[in-house]
């Protein structure tokens, strides 16, 4: 016993041993190592029985495998486990010790019968301190062969199925049942997800008409069907789902229980597969659940998975891993099938309330103030091929939260060419009535086994891949795993559920290759140990004040539940400094000074109701919520770019709101334009003395609301001391040369009206994006500068950028005389004019996409494109010198600001962020190969993005054909196709003349001005590369004497492969002084959406315009 742990608590240590070996064990100096079953005494196969009557297409639900459970079945300090068996039997292997089992199965009376077994679950449902086993069950049988089997333990090695008893004998299709005490009265009650019969009544997508809006509803009459909610009562459970609010229709295929919400109560995270969201119930404390996903996902995975929930990166806060089907493999991403790559599928899915859903596994953040960040992508995470189980859990003992995932489908159902050609034969020959063989006919469907992942967290919000590394375990087609200490060494071992082999029993060799130290933790109501109190939190802090945190639940990944223990890696820790154990009843415990290496069993009997603090509110910023303060609401258009140019990696006409702020009344108050869209006009707000707007209405303004307003500019344009406005006309909807591209210039008549200038500027038919006003000729009036956007039809070419020459009112387009090498940027998106070498002279500095940073210096009376060298850093930290003008991205904004405070501008860009499957970096850029490649008109864009090495095109064989028809000859199977880099898709005669374009970076960040004409790039904190940055204020808004940066940002505009960048409308970035900085996500900044703009009113207030929605006004305190 632990002597200095306070006398008030009973709590002892479990004792490790080991049992004498009869063999001995080989390991690997991998992390872990798969033991054969010669040793381990486990030979349980899950092998796939077809015939006639069941195969894939009788029952397509055969090959999703089967779960497994461990846990201690005889209390005698060792890890039992229980597989289960899809059409076999299960089975039960009794841990004798030293990673050697005993099959016990047909003393014990465990088998589960006949019929479809699916999840297994260990609890105590009867509390009498002795674990039972709960088996879930489906299939398309008579319904007694889907009744769940409750089997109590006999506390001898048997067991008894009770469900009947219990009344959880229920014959839903069900995946898994879980277990709960949603209603907090002391005993677990149970949550069943199940599925429709079939694939195709997944589909179904039921939906009516409310408030205007299409929104999906659920069938309520099929039974069997829904998920499904059962109270216990006096150990007798009662089905209470539709009075809870949980009635679905959806194929669910696992749960993640926690509390969401962090106000005490369990809610339930529900992954469904197909094309129904995932959902999100959030307890109401009154018996019921309120379905609340949307509140906090900004997107979800499509065909939902495993999951499982863990504080990756220690913060205190619990984050959410559901696992999808993306592909790693490049040419495995285009030999199978893909769903959802057809944009007008995605926008009918909208349509009905099935929110936004992509093909890939989710890893969403949790930014502690009631929303999540997805951020797979970024993580490394996203792609793990047939994903069913993620298992987030401490593997190496070093203090962060590792992932391990099993993958595999039995037969490759979805493999192009099987589908296509394979099948379509065989259903000719069944169409004339001729016998089809259906061994021959399997024979024809490919079967790949799949390396499991191991996913190392290296603690800066990104995983390495250790599959390879730590395990030795070969390919598989895996399915439900669970992990425990099953030698009592102080590592989790993992056991998996494989089809058609045998299981896997990893050891883990942590303890013999790098010694490294746990704290394990078990809860109990009382001494008696009896009843367990699941979702009891512990949160350790050790000296240096790093936190680690989890939640006690052993029903974890997929089908299956792990050790009824709390693991811990403390990494070379001692002694932790503080222990912090809470209750769900709000009762905690407290320990100080707690040695590691141990077991603690306690006990909430020993527990008190602590003191809370005060919370106190310390937000940096609060909302204005007074409609009369901003009332703005931006409404975009419904063009869609992907309709004219399919292969596009994102839209290019949504880039609006664009603003201007100015004076326009001479009442010494700021005013505000904020462009327009097609059929909406541009709206100019007027502030009063109290800080507030309203909008004045602009008769010349309504008449040309058929433009889209790109940016925009108050400026004196005819030197009568009043602020006129110019506004770039753009938005890439109209074909190329439309009149509706020409910009127009609006005459202020002092008193805030205005009229729109007929012959004052150039007839100019571009698409543009951006304007500045300057005196760069230095002759007493103002000029402009006007960036290109993308040219119409021709992504990613540009349209033209103008240097538009100010004399006496009257504007002359100067570019190639005073600035030709800017017609050598890209689609410019921002520009400033700044010092930035330290000789009194101001430069033009500008980027935009595919494109670099230009700096661009006087020299004879011409702005010339100066470079400069850059320090930067590749994917793997390597430091490499190279030039601005290697450092292409997609850049959106930039400022000119001392961050450092040594007396020099620096830059600091906004990119397009690296939470994508669009990959960039210096060695491996994202690279489009462009020309009209069949000579049908159309500019034939193709994009590709390095993978493992090569460069291979975004899209599926299918997306490449329909924009260039001839290459169906040489790509006439998939299979061809997959293997196809970007480079050898066109002959050597095919890519002459084509136009390459390439982006190196998608990180934001600070270049550092050492001066002499040299920077070094320093990224942006993680979390600002999870999203599109498209604004930035960059201020010393905690007035502690250091700049800060307030960033704006998401962007819906990918295409849907890749998805909405959505996981940072708003982030605070406290300066540190020396161009780094620390991020803060809970700041009461709290927005959502895509942020545009962000508009100082003051040196206190901000306006975030947003696309498509309301502005929303925040202040700080």
């Amino acid at each position: 016993m632990y002597q200095k742990l306070p006398s008030l608590f009973f709590i002892f240590l479990l004792m490790q041993f080991m049992l004498p070996a009869r063999a001995q064990i080989q390991t690997t100096k991998k992390l872990f190592s798969s033991l054969p079953s010669s040793y381990t005494g486990i030979t349980f196969r899950n092998d796939i029985q077809e015939n006639n009557n069941l195969y894939y297409y009788t029952y397509e639900y055969l090959y999703i495998g089967s779960g497994v459970s461990t846990g201690d079945i005889n209390n005698d300090g060792l890890q039992d486990i229980y597989f289960c068996a899809t059409t076999g039997f299960n089975k039960l292997y009794l841990n004798t010790g030293n990673m050697q089992f005993k099959d016990i199965s047909e003393t014990a009376g465990i088998s589960g019968e006949l019929g479809i077994k699916t999840g297994v679950n260990m609890i105590d449902i009867n509390d009498d301190g002795w674990l039972d086993i709960v088996v879930s069950k489906s299939g398309p049988f008579d319904t007694q062969y889907r009744k769940k089997i409750i089997y109590i333990n006999n506390k001898d090695l048997t067991f008894t199925d009770k469900a009947k008893e219990y009344g959880l004998d229920d014959a839903s299709y069900t995946t898994q049942t879980y277990f709960l005490d949603y209603d907090r009265d002391g005993d677990m009650d149970a949550f069943l997800i199940n599925h429709p019969p079939t694939f195709s009544s997944t589909m179904v997508v039921n939906a009516k008409m409310e408030n205007g809006k299409m929104v999906m509803i659920d069938d309520t009459t099929s039974q069997y069907i829904s998920h499904r909610l059962y109270e216990n009562k006096d150990g007798h459970f009662i089905d209470i789902s539709k009075k809870a609010g949980v009635i679905s229709h959806a194929y669910g295929l696992s749960v993640s229980i926690t509390d969401f919400n962090k106000d005490g109560w369990p809610d339930i995270y529900v992954a469904n597969d197909f094309k129904k969201p995932d959902y999100l119930y959030i307890n109401n404390h009154n018996g019921t659940f309120s379905e609340k996903l949307t509140d906090y996902f900004h997107h979800i995975s499509l065909s939902s998975m495993g999951s499982d929930v863990g504080d990756f990166n220690n913060d205190g806060l619990e984050d959410l891993f559901v696992a999808d089907m993306a592909i790693e493999d490049p040419v495995r991403q285009k030999q199978l099938y893909v769903p959802l790559r057809n944009y007008d599928m995605y926008q009918l899915m909208q349509k009905f309330g099935l929110y936004y859903q992509y093909p890939h596994n989710v890893l969403q953040l949790n930014n502690g103030n009631g929303t999540y960040s997805e951020m797979a992508y970024h993580a490394g995470v996203a792609e793990t091929d047939w994903t069913w189980s993620p298992l987030i859990a401490d593997y190496d003992n070093d203090g962060w939260k590792d992932i391990y995932i099993t993958n595999g489908l039995r037969r490759d159902i979805s493999d192009w060419d099987y589908r296509e050609f394979y099948m379509d034969s065989i259903n000719k020959v069944m169409a004339k009535g001729s016998k089809v063989n259906l061994a021959e006919w399997f024979s024809h469907i490919p079967s790949v086994r799949i390396q499991n992942y191991f996913f190392h967290n290296n603690s800066t919000l990104k995983f390495d891949n250790y599959s390879q590394t730590w395990s030795d375990a070969p390919p598989s087609f895996s399915n439900g795993a669970a992990y425990a200490d099953l030698d009592n060494d102080g590592d989790l071992d993992l056991v998996v559920n494989n089809n058609d082999d045998e299981a896997f029993i990893l050891k883990n060799n942590q303890n013999e290759i790098n010694p490294s130290q746990y704290l394990r933790f078990r809860f109990f109501q009382n001494s008696e140990m009896k009843q367990e109190v699941y979702g009891t939190i512990v949160k350790l802090f050790d000296k240096k004040g790093n936190l680690q945190m989890q939640h006690y639940n052993p029903q974890r990944g997929y089908m299956s539940s792990s050790e009824h223990f709390l693991h811990f890696g403390t990494g070379a820790e001692k002694e932790i400094q503080k222990v912090e154990i809470t209750f769900p009843s709000g009762k905690q415990i407290v320990m100080n000074n707690v040695p590691v290496g141990q077991v603690l069993t306690v006990f909430e009997s020993d527990a008190t109701m602590l003191p809370q603090a005060e919370e106190k509110n310390s937000f940096l910023f609060t909302e204005t919520t007074k409609e009369n303060k901003f009332n703005y609401t931006h409404k975009e258009g419904d063009f869609i770019d992907f309709k004219r140019e399919p292969l596009i990696p994102y839209k290019c006409s949504r880039k609006g709101p664009y603003y201007a702020k100015a004076d326009v009344n001479g009442d010494g108050l700021e005013d505000i334009y904020i462009g327009g869209t097609v059929g909406n006009d541009g709206t100019l707000m007027m502030q009063n003395t109290v800080g507030g707007f309203t909008k004045k209405i602009q008769a010349s303004f309504i008449k040309d609301k058929a433009f889209e307003d790109g940016g925009a500019v108050f400026f004196d344009a005819d030197g009568d001391k009043d602020m006129d406005l110019y506004v770039v006309s753009g938005g890439a909807e109209f074909p190329a040369g439309n009149a509706l591209y020409q910009d127009r210039l609006y005459i202020n008549d002092g008193k805030g009206n205005f009229t729109r200038s007929v012959n004052a500027i150039p007839k100019a038919m571009n698409n543009g994006s951006y304007v500045i006003a300057a005196d760069f000729d230095a002759d007493g009036d103002v000029d402009l500068l006007v960036g290109g956007a993308v040219s119409p039809g021709k992504f990613p070419k540009h349209d033209k950028h103008m240097i538009l020459q100010n004399n006496q009112g009257v504007f002359k387009d100067v570019t190639d005389t005073m600035a030709p090498e800017l017609n050598n940027a890209g689609i410019v998106n921002y520009a400033a004019w700044g010092d930035m070498d330290g000789d009194n002279k101001s430069e033009l500095v500008i980027n935009g996409e595919w494109m670099p940073l230009m700096i661009f210096k006087w020299e004879n009376n011409k702005l010339v494109n100066k470079d400069a060298a850059v320090t930067f850093q590749d994917k793997n930290k390597n430091i490499i010198n190279t030039t601005l003008s290697n450092i292409t991205g997609w850049w959106n904004t930039l400022k000119l600001v001392d961050i450092d405070n040594d007396g020099d501008l620096d830059i600091v860009a906004g990119n397009r962020g690296t939470n994508s499957r669009i990959f960039a970096d210096i060695n491996e850029p994202c690279t489009i190969y462009a020309k009209d490649f069949d000579s049908n008109g159309s500019y034939d864009a193709i994009l590709g993005t390095y993978i493992q090495g090569k460069c291979y095109p975004i899209y599926h064989r299918d997306q490449l054909l329909d924009q260039i028809p001839m290459m169906r000859k040489k790509f006439y199977r998939y299979h061809l196709y997959s293997v196809a880099t970007l480079d050898n898709i066109f002959t050597e005669e095919q890519k002459k003349g084509m136009d390459v374009y390439k982006a190196a970076c998608f990180q934001s960040g600070v270049f550092i001005n050492n001066g002499n004409n040299s920077f070094k790039f320093e990224p942006l904190p993680e979390i600002a590369q999870l999203s599109y940055i498209s604004d930035m204020l960059i201020e010393d808004f905690d007035k502690d004497g250091i700049k800060d940066i307030v960033i704006g940002g998401n962007c819906y505009d990918a295409e849907i492969g890749t998805g909405n960048y959505d996981a940072m409308a708003s982030l605070f970035l406290k300066g540190e002084g020396n161009g780094k900085f620390t991020a803060n996500t809970n700041t009461g900044m709290n927005t959502k959406g895509e942020v545009r703009k962000i508009i100082p009113v003051n040196d206190k207030t901000f306006i975030f315009l947003k696309n498509n929605a309301p502005a929303q006004i925040f202040s700080l305190k």
